[in-house]
């Protein structure tokens, strides 16, 4: 089995962005490495290292030291250990100010295939309202089929064509825990759902 002595720090950030970038992100091995630079570099210098896949017997001076915040890295260590690093953390991300995928909420679209392709995704977000527990901006993803030219969001398919409809998808289906109302408005269900009892 491979085994890397990994820096603890970076094995935190490594560990927080994979489930705050999820699969589906674009680029989302450039993002989890740019989030795991911007800790290291405001990381204590004398962070531990710890190893992974090695027995406590192995000589630790022939592993090797694997840098997370190289994007290549980032992918080696998600593919050797694949089922090591589940959806288990809870989201703390503070997201950094500007124009980027930084953000503490994550927006991809509902449906992620379109005429039997993968739809193609935009590089970079769009930074809508997000209201929920408080007032945040997103990282909004959106794709489109390369075909039949339908745009999908995060809580409905803009159909082109003469009408341009926008069809909504089920707004119960708890997969998704937000629903975007335009495309700079989204709220949480578990907001609405407040709204409407305290009605």
């Amino acid at each position: 089995m491979t085994s890397f002595i990994l820096n603890f720090e970076e094995l935190n950030a490594y560990l927080f962005a994979i489930n705050h970038f999820r699969k589906g992100t674009p680029n989302q091995w450039d993002l989890v490495a740019e989030y795991v630079r911007g800790v290291s570099l405001q990381g204590c210098k004398d962070s531990p290292t710890v190893c992974i896949g090695a027995s406590t017997t192995k000589n630790t001076s022939k592993l090797k030291n694997l840098d997370l915040t190289k994007n290549e890295n980032c992918l080696i260590l998600n593919s050797i250990f694949p089922s090591t690093f589940k959806d288990s953390l809870r989201p703390r991300f503070e997201g950094c100010p500007g124009k980027n995928a930084m953000k503490s909420i994550i927006l991809l679209p509902h449906e992620m295939t379109c005429c039997g392709k993968n739809i193609k995704m935009d590089n970079r977000p769009s930074h809508p309202l997000v209201y929920t527990t408080g007032t945040f901006i997103g990282a909004l993803f959106h794709g489109e089929c390369s075909k039949c030219k339908t745009k999908f969001y995060p809580s409905f398919k803009l159909i082109s064509g003469g009408t341009n409809g926008r069809i909504y998808y089920d707004p119960t289906d708890i997969s998704s825990p937000y629903f975007q109302v335009t495309l700079k408005t989204v709220f949480s269900k578990s907001l609405l759902n407040d709204f409407t009892n305290n009605i």
